[in-house]
Parts: structure tokens; C-alpha cells; sequence
């Protein structure tokens, strides 16, 4: 009894730890099919890259944001691609495996990193629409990837990948927009001469999309030779060869530049090695070699903050609530941008700047370790403290001693109108020069500041040393015009009359100037009548020409300059209207002009003269009335012109039109008291549109 008793005591035991064990494999077997949400990241190129690693990581912080405490995978596969030549019929097969690996899987989201990724994706047969697909660092702009590998010679087929992978999909993502038309306008608009375009492209999927994206639209361009520098074909000291021989007619632009011929990354700054050797403007397409060797371009900002990674998860969330349009591609902005430096290198005018447009200044590296620049730099800066100390105990001086000059006698007074003119003359000193002082002081103490760091090469030190010395000569430049137009204006300036001949005179200005020519310009004097001696301050006469001269060659690039003399009559040059009497009497064709009110504005009526030979006079004729006579001195360029509504500004103090160019705007307004001291008229004129011309008068 008691062994049966024992015997259906093991067989309960048994029956109860058969029981706890099935229960157990049924509870693992519940817990093990809950499923985990994957998000699947297929990056196309390395994950380990600070592009991959910053997107994966924001995209993991907006999905911490959105899940709290709930477990979820983000989960990354490497594509792999650089070698387009060598590669590019593996990707989808890559890609496939790929998502066979994740069939079984809860899949929530698949991401691509890059284009390559995107290409094998998009292009797949099938694709699952039960969870979104999105794209990141992509471009409408695609091509079909080829099926087995292809040579250098092969001609992709152009496709819109945005549009592709919508229709096999639910797809979405943040996608780039590239326009050749509108980076072309932009090449024509600043060198309209241009007649050859080169395009720089590599070996990677974006250098042969792009490549086969520009070619789409040549076509509207029928005027322009393009010629395609394309690193799948040849190698890069073929490129810098083929960028060499172009001709001075031609503009580059940058497409795409990491992978070369060999399947090799480019290293660093082999770009600018690239383009070392031509002069020659050059535009990106995508931001390539932007603040290092482009111009500019037009080309998206690849920017993408957290917002976007906080709403791309949203719409993934809204998506899987029953919103199936929510996923939707996000085109990023394109902008205009410019370096500065390389449009002032250029000339280029910012007026024509597109609206809107971004302009980048570098930060200047160049400074100096020696020890002379460095004495050099604190020997200028304590100069021009000494100098403003000094300005300041002699500003403190003169109240001082006006004040106690108004307490002396009638015998003092003499003295004291003189420092009280003196007084005047420095406050507006002061004030002037603090309005122009800044630019160049700043200069000159930044760069002072750098000259300790050690970070800097030989080259870069002398380069600032030059760089504070054009400032210290511009403020020095700056102040000589701020005095001598405080004097002109209070009339305290003195002239000394000399005589001279117009021909030695414009020939003394045209050597004064020479260090100023181009080589693309030709400088010319045009004798209008026979040479004479005139009375005149040469050296304020000299300044005028000069300033005259010097404007003109600072805003021509190309054509001429010429200093012209002639005669005309001082009843027109002295009119009320004497700038519309000019005008009529240098187009006229008669031989006689007849002063009345209706013909010649503000002109005594009932006058003519004979005016056949009147650049031909005879200035040795005792009977010849030189009061009748004036001189008009011209200086006529093909410059880039003025505005006819700045006419009336330019003349003024500080008036400057192109604040661009070097310069404090006080050259005209000197030159304009001068011309008056003289006894004529300066102005600018009003019909030609060539350029600039500038007239003045001087009496015979």
C-alpha cells in the first residue's frame, strides 16, 4: 500500500513539473513574438562619416523623443559605394539582400543616407508599401543604374528618382534640386563674353547624374561649347591639363569632386590644386569649392536640423494612424551665394547680385611671427595713439584757450579769431574723421592682434604686414583729404598761381598716374586746340586731373580713358544752364552760336560768335580777348558708368557710389572746390552712357 502510495506521489511530481515546463516554453513563446519596432538605416557610403553619424544620431534623439520608455531598434547597413565604375551594377543587388534580410521583420521605416542608397532603393522592382521609405542627402536628379559594368564611355538614362520611388512606394524624404539653367544666366550675366563652359564632375553616382542631368539642358544654350572634365575618364593631371588650355572666353563649374578615376578618395585640397593655374571664373553647382575657388552659384543648403527629423517622425506615426499621404518629400531651399573676396577679385558689381543673395567672407588667416612685423604693427599703432592723444590735448587746449581769450583786450583779438578758426578746423577734422577712421583701423588692429600667433607661415606673416600698411597709407591718405576740404571749405587754402602749357600739363598728370594702367586699356590725351600757357595753381589743377584719372581707372576694366582739352565760349561756360549750353554747343554743327534766352538759357541775348576755328585761334593775336574763352577739360572712360540719379551725389562729402571699391568718397567733393577756387565748373555728363565722362572748365 505504501509503495503504490509512493508510486502515484512521483507520478503526481512528474505531472506537475511537465506541466510547469510547457508553461514556461508557452510564456518564452508569447514574450518572443511581441514584436520590436525596427527602424532600418541604409547608409550609402561609410556609417563611421560625420555626415552619417550626425543624421543617426538626430534621427535616434527624435525617436527618444517620440517612443519615452518604449523599446524600439534603429538598426544600420552599409552600402558601401565610392567606385561608380567599379560598383555601381551591385547596388541593387545589395540593396535586395537587404531587405530580404528585414522581410520578417517589424519593420516601421527604412532611411537612405545619400544618393547611391537612394538610386538602389527607388529602383528596386518591388517595393513594400506597408511602411514608408525616405530619402535623405538625395536629388530628384537620377539615373537608372546599370545592370552589369559598364566603361568610361557609357551614357546614363536620366530619371527623376523622387518620382520614381513614389510610384513604387510610400516615399518621402528630403530632397535637393539642381539647376544648370539658372547657374548658366548667372555665368552669361557676369561674363556675357563667355563661349565655352567646362564641368567638372568625378567618379561617384552624384558626378554621373549630374553630368547627365547638365547635359539635358545644353541644348537651350546652343551659343555656348561645353566641354565635360569627367574623372571616370580621365585622370587628374589630364583634368588640370584640359583646364589649363582653355582660352580666356571660358567659365568652369563644379559639379562633383571625391572619387577618381582609380576608385580613390581625392585627398584635401586637391580642388584647389586642380585650379591653381587659371585665372579663369569659376561657379559651383552643388557647393563644391565654395570659400575656397567659386565664385559662387546657385545650389541647395543641405542643412537639416531637428525640426525636420521631429516631423519626418510625426508623419511616420500618422502615417501608421490611417494618414497615408502624410509621407511626402520636402524640397530643401536653394540659395544664391558669392564669395566676397573672389567677387571683388573679379570685379564683379553687387548691384548685379541676384536679390536675396549670400555673400561669404573668408576669415583672413594671413599674419605674421617675425618680429619686425610685430614692431612694425605696434610702431603704427602707437602712432596713431600718440596722433589721437595729441589731437585730443590740443582740442582740450584750444576751449581752454578760447575761453581765456575772451577775457583779454582789444589788442588779442586778432589772436583770438585765429584759434578760435583753428578751433573750428579741428572739430570738423575730428568729426570727419571719426565717420572714414574705422575701416582701416580696424584693419590695421586686427591683424596687429594676430601677429603673435605662431599658427601662421612666412607668407601668410608678409602678406599681413602689406595688408597694415595699405591701411596705415589709406588713413593717412584719409586724413590729408579730410584737411585739405576742411580748408577749401573755410577758404583758408592758399593757391599758388603759375604759369604753364595745357600739353605739359596733362603730360605731367598722365606720368603721375602711369603706376595706375592696365594692360587692357588705352590711355590717351586729345589735343582740341592749339597748346597755350595758362595761369593756375598746378599742383590743385594736378589733384583735380589726377582724382579725375584715378576714378577711372578704378572702375574700367577694359577700353579706354582719355584726357581731353578744348575751347569754348565763356558766355556758355558761365550760363545759369551752362551744363544743357555745353551739351548743345559740343553737337552743334553751326558755325555760328547766337547767346539768346531761348536757344542758351540764362545767356545775354543779342551776342554771336564765329566758332569755325575756334580750337584753331591763334593765341599770340594781341587782338584776341582770352576772357572770351574758356578751357574744357574732359576725362572720359568705358567704365561701368554712373547711375544718372547719383549725378547730384557724387560731389558731395563721404559720397560714394560703389562702397565696394577702395576710397573715401572725398576725391570728387575736393576736386569740386578746387574747380570753383579756379574760377570754373565741374560736373558729370548727363548724355554719354558708355561709361563715366567728367568735364570741367578753367579760364583761358
Amino acid at each position: 500500500m505504501n509503495k503504490i502510495n509512493l508510486g502515484w506521489q512521483r507520478y503526481a511530481i512528474a505531472i506537475f513539473f511537465i506541466f510547469i515546463h510547457f508553461s514556461n516554453l508557452f510564456s518564452h513563446e508569447r514574450v518572443d513574438t511581441i514584436p520590436t519596432d525596427i527602424y532600418l538605416v541604409i547608409s550609402s557610403f561609410n556609417p563611421d562619416t560625420k555626415r552619417s553619424t550626425d543624421f543617426i544620431s538626430s534621427l535616434d534623439k527624435s525617436l527618444k523623443k517620440a517612443y519615452g520608455n518604449k523599446e524600439y531598434h534603429l538598426l544600420i547597413e552599409d552600402l558601401g559605394a565610392k567606385n561608380f565604375s567599379e560598383e555601381a551594377h551591385k547596388w541593387k543587388g545589395v540593396v535586395k539582400s537587404v531587405l530580404n534580410k528585414y522581410s520578417s521583420k517589424n519593420v516601421k521605416a527604412i532611411f537612405t543616407i545619400g544618393q547611391e542608397a537612394w538610386a538602389a532603393l527607388s529602383l528596386q522592382d518591388d517595393l513594400c508599401r506597408s511602411y514608408p521609405v525616405l530619402g535623405f542627402y538625395i536629388s530628384s536628379n537620377g539615373i537608372i543604374l546599370p545592370d552589369s559594368k559598364v566603361g568610361v564611355d557609357w551614357e546614363a538614362e536620366w530619371i527623376n528618382l523622387a518620382r520614381e520611388g513614389r510610384s513604387k512606394s510610400c516615399a518621402g524624404g528630403f530632397v535637393s534640386v539642381y539647376n544648370p539653367v539658372i547657374n548658366l544666366d548667372l555665368i552669361l550675366k557676369f561674363f556675357p563674353y563667355t563661349k565655352n563652359i567646362a564641368l567638372i564632375t568625378d567618379n561617384t553616382y552624384g558626378g554621373v547624374s549630374i553630368k547627365t542631368h547638365f547635359k539635358r539642358y545644353q541644348n537651350q544654350f546652343s551659343h555656348l561649347n561645353f566641354k565635360y572634365l569627367d574623372a571616370r575618364i580621365y585622370s587628374y593631371e589630364e583634368i588640370q591639363s584640359k583646364i589649363e588650355s582653355l582660352d580666356s572666353l571660358s567659365a568652369i563649374i563644379i559639379g562633383t569632386w571625391r572619387v577618381n578615376r582609380e576608385g580613390q578618395y581625392f585627398f584635401g585640397n586637391s580642388l584647389e590644386e586642380l585650379l591653381k593655374n587659371t585665372n579663369l571664373p569659376i561657379f559651383s553647382l552643388t557647393g563644391a569649392g565654395m570659400n575656397r575657388v567659386a565664385i559662387g552659384g546657385y545650389f541647395p543648403d543641405y542643412k537639416i536640423d531637428d525640426s525636420i527629423f521631429d516631423l519626418t517622425i510625426k508623419r511616420i506615426f500618422d502615417f501608421y494612424g490611417g494618414e497615408i499621404d502624410s509621407i511626402r518629400f520636402i524640397a530643401n531651399k536653394s540659395l544664391y551665394q558669392f564669395d566676397n573676396e573672389l567677387l571683388h577679385k573679379f570685379n564683379i558689381d553687387k548691384t548685379l547680385l541676384p536679390k536675396d543673395s549670400n555673400i561669404h567672407s573668408k576669415e583672413d588667416t594671413m599674419a605674421s611671427t617675425y618680429k619686425q612685423y610685430l614692431v612694425l604693427a605696434l610702431i603704427v599703432i602707437t602712432i596713431l595713439l600718440i596722433f589721437l592723444v595729441v589731437m585730443y590735448i590740443l582740442y582740450s587746449r584750444n576751449k581752454t584757450l578760447n575761453y581765456r581769450l575772451e577775457t583779454t583786450n582789444r589788442e588779442l583779438t586778432f589772436a583770438k579769431d585765429k584759434a578760435e578758426e583753428s578751433d573750428r578746423l579741428k572739430s570738423a577734422f575730428l568729426a570727419n574723421m571719426s565717420h572714414e577712421i574705422r575701416t582701416p583701423l580696424n584693419a590695421i588692429v586686427g591683424f596687429s592682434n594676430l601677429l603673435s600667433d605662431d599658427d601662421y607661415s612666412k607668407d601668410e606673416k608678409k602678406k599681413m604686414s602689406n595688408v597694415i600698411t595699405k591701411n596705415s597709407e589709406l588713413l593717412l591718405t584719409l586724413i590729408t583729404d579730410i584737411l585739405d576740404l576742411s580748408r577749401l571749405e573755410r577758404d583758408v587754402l592758399n593757391f599758388v598761381y603759375k604759369e604753364i602749357s595745357l600739353s605739359t600739363l596733362c603730360e605731367e598728370v598722365f606720368s603721375t598716374t602711369v603706376h595706375l594702367k592696365k594692360e587692357d586699356i588705352d590711355y590717351s590725351i586729345e589735343k582740341g586746340c592749339p597748346d597755350t600757357i595758362i595761369t593756375t595753381d598746378i599742383h590743385r589743377i594736378s589733384q583735380v586731373m589726377i582724382n579725375l584719372l584715378t576714378n577711372a581707372n578704378k572702375f574700367t576694366d577694359y577700353g579706354s580713358i582719355t584726357l581731353k582739352y578744348q575751347l569754348i565760349p565763356s558766355a556758355i561756360a558761365k550760363s545759369n544752364a551752362y551744363i544743357q549750353n555745353i551739351n548743345k554747343y559740343l553737337t552743334t554743327n553751326d558755325s555760328i552760336v547766337s547767346y539768346d534766352s531761348d536757344t542758351y538759357p540764362g545767356t545775354d541775348s543779342g551776342k554771336t560768335t564765329d566758332i569755325s576755328n575756334i580750337n584753331f585761334l591763334d593765341f599770340n593775336d594781341t587782338n584776341l580777348n582770352r576772357e572770351d574763352y574758356m578751357i574744357l577739360f574732359s576725362v572720359t572712360d568705358t567704365g561701368i558708368g554712373i547711375e544718372k540719379e547719383m549725378h547730384s551725389k557724387i560731389f558731395e562729402r563721404f559720397g560714394k557710389i560703389h562702397h565696394f571699391k577702395q576710397g573715401a568718397g572725398l576725391g570728387l567733393a575736393i576736386s569740386k572746390q578746387i574747380v570753383t577756387k579756379l574760377g570754373g565748373n565741374i560736373w558729370i555728363d548727363p548724355s554719354y552712357y558708355t561709361g563715366a565722362r567728367f568735364y570741367f572748365t578753367h579760364p583761358l
